[in-house]
């Protein structure tokens, strides 16, 4: 049986019983007890979860950036912060700090750490299994900061409902994230669709 462990601290049931029932018919058993960063570990692999306002709290209150300096320090793991919600619902806080949340979005892939978005739970736990399928048992370790063996395919892929085929299209046009983040509303809906080209434009908007 394949062990993932879930942080004791993880508060929301509904989220808990549908993980463990999820990913229990894929063949995972799951035990809970306190980590000592992160939410949810599998072998090599570590994940964050944050749902909007958490990460919205996180930041503004520089949590952040405190999990994000144990994720660095562990190195033996691949960290991944993964957020619940939908990107939209952070303009809807309508603060002089968001524009500091929503530009950290940039500050964390540039640290090394790739953020993924997931629109619903049930995402999350699909992108979670999707990611196991990449971890390494602890005799054969190999450190994995991407799920690609191209850096800046994986870069390109942290960004909110980007596939493999989205991101070849994004490092196609844009070259790098830099590029990418100047690229007007326009070009990105073109090329995307109005929803997701829309989604990765907010994403990168300071």
């Amino acid at each position: 049986m394949k062990t993932i462990f879930l942080d004791s601290r993880e508060s929301d049931s509904k989220f808990i019983s549908l993980f463990i029932d999820t990913v229990g018919e894929q063949g995972y058993d799951v035990h809970i007890e306190a980590l000592p960063f992160g939410d949810i570990k599998y072998e090599n692999i570590i994940i964050e979860k944050k749902e909007i306002n958490d990460y919205y709290s996180s930041v503004t209150s520089d949590r952040m950036w405190t999990q994000i300096a144990h994720m660095r320090t562990n190195s033996e793991y691949s960290s991944i912060i993964m957020i619940s919600g939908r990107i939209e619902d952070l303009w809807k806080i309508n603060d002089d700090k968001i524009s500091i949340v929503m530009g950290s979005q940039k500050k964390i892939i540039a640290l090394g750490i790739p953020l993924i978005w997931c629109f619903t739970n049930e995402e999350f736990i699909f992108k979670c299994l999707e990611l196991f399928e990449y971890a390494t048992s602890a005799d054969k370790f190999v450190p994995i900061k991407r799920v690609e063996k191209n850096k800046k395919d994986s870069l390109f892929m942290a960004l909110p409902a980007v596939g493999r085929k989205n991101a070849k299209a994004l490092m196609k046009k844009y070259s790098c994230m830099c590029t990418l983040c100047e690229a007007p509303k326009k070009e990105l809906v073109a090329l995307l669709g109005p929803k997701r080209g829309s989604d990765i434009y907010n994403a990168l908007r300071d």
